[in-house]
This record gives C-alpha cells, structure tokens and sequence, in this order.
C-alpha cells in the first residue's frame, strides 16, 4: 500500500513536471516570437533611415546645384546692371 502511494506521489510529480515544462516551452516560444517581431521592426526602422540618409544626402547635391545656378544668375545679373549703367540711352 505504502509503494502504490509513492508511486502515485511520483506520477502526479512527473505530471506536474510536464505542465511545468510545457508552460514554459510556451513561454519560451513567446519571447522568441515576440524577439523576432522586434527584429522585423528594427530592421525596418533601420531601412527607413538608410533611405532618409540617402534622401538627405540628394537633397544636400540639389542644394548644391542650385546655390550654383543662383550664383551664376546673380552674377549675371550684376554684368546687365553694369553694362545698362554703362551705356546711355
């Protein structure tokens, strides 16, 4: 009788053991889902700002380019001064 009690006292252990375990390969599986969403969105978070760098680094050469092309027209635009100065009508 007492060998049927201990048996039954480990059976009930083991089955304890196993929702233990179960419990917290689910837990697991979540945070590894969890991480893994995370990563998804790190990445993404990541690609957006490759892409504003390379929007920024556009914007910057078309800056550029048109600080240039003012500089060309307000230096045009001195010459026509002078010379309409210069010339008697």
């Amino acid at each position: 009788h007492e060998g049927k009690d201990i048996s039954n006292e480990m059976q009930n252990g083991y089955k304890n053991l196993h929702t233990h375990i179960t419990e917290t390969l689910q837990i697991i599986q979540n945070v590894s889902d969890a991480a893994n969403e995370q990563m998804v969105g790190i990445n993404q978070v990541s690609q957006t700002i490759v892409s504003l760098d390379q929007i920024s680094k556009d914007n910057q050469k078309e800056t550029n380019l048109i600080n240039d092309i003012s500089n060309v027209v307000s230096s045009m635009a001195i010459e026509v001064l002078e010379d309409a100065k210069n010339k008697k009508f």
